[in-house]
């Protein structure tokens, strides 16, 4: 399975560097400057919507990837390949009853040591339909995990190499592919219009 985590908001912004110590933070990445491991820390959703898809990336593993950004309607950042996932925290109340930020699911992604990056993501796909998802079939583009865009709300996007999504990358991807017809089509309609009154005056 390949899946990409995607994270919005503070975290990140300004890492924190430790020599050797552990630290578990909420929402926090800390770098350790002796081994050159990267960590990265996520809660689950309050109402523990999330939960199950994260938790999938943590059983049944695979290669995966980290971005993050620092508010909605932005391009992600690409931090890098993720090495292993486990839980450090499980969910302390049931799920659809609200969680504080202590109660939540809290996991760990460990990023491949000497791999950190911080590289922004290049702008690939337009805006369709006025949907949002666009900056994160840029990222997920740019790892090489789709060819079209997909339409994705949730912090977790899997793959399954026995049932890949391609039904919803074609979907979009259609969208794509109208919006240009449109957009030719109007231009050839202008242009033939313009033409007309050359037409007329000879």
């Amino acid at each position: 399975m390949s899946f990409a985590f995607f994270q919005t908001g503070h975290n990140g912004v300004g890492t924190t560097r430790f020599n050797g110590k552990s630290m578990c933070h909420d929402d926090s990445t800390v770098n350790n400057t002796i081994d050159g491991t990267s960590k990265i820390y996520m809660t689950g959703s309050p109402m523990a919507r999330s939960d199950k898809i994260i938790l999938k990336a943590v059983q049944v593993g695979g290669s995966g990837h980290y971005f993050w950004r620092k508010k909605t309607g932005t391009s992600f950042f690409y931090r890098g390949p993720i090495s292993n996932v486990k839980v450090v925290r499980t969910r302390q109340v049931p799920n659809n009853v609200k969680a504080t930020k202590e109660q939540q699911l809290k996991v760990e992604l460990m990023l491949m040591p000497g791999l950190f990056h911080d590289e922004k993501v290049s702008r690939v796909f337009p805006n369709v339909f006025r949907k949002t998802t666009h900056h994160k079939s840029d990222a997920l583009f740019s790892i090489g995990l789709i060819s079209a865009p997909v339409h994705h709300n949730g912090v977790i996007w899997y793959r399954d190499a026995a049932a890949p999504c391609f039904w919803r990358e074609w979907r979009l991807g259609n969208s794509c592919i109208v919006l240009l017809v449109i957009a030719l089509t109007t231009a050839a309609f202008l242009a033939s219009a313009d033409a007309i009154p050359l037409l007329l005056e000879n």
